[in-house]
């Protein structure tokens, strides 16, 4: 959001400042590359993460289970 509105003065301004669009081009690189990083960490890490959390408390309910009897 915060980018976002920063581009939006850029372009506001971008008649008073010669190079406004380098930084505007910059923002929108780091966005998408932060984007693009923060989804891949996501697939790859947290997505995992959570089956084998699911299946080690499938496990453990089913040795609590086994001990009862």
């Amino acid at each position: 959001m915060a980018m976002g509105f920063g581009g939006v003065l850029f372009f506001l301004f971008a008649a008073y400042r010669r190079y406004a669009w380098i930084w505007i081009a910059l923002s929108l690189i780091t966005g998408i590359a932060g984007w693009r990083i923060a989804a891949r960490w996501y697939r790859h890490t947290v997505i995992p993460w959570d089956e084998r959390r699911k299946k080690a408390a499938e496990e453990i309910q089913a040795l609590k289970v086994k001990c009862k009897m």
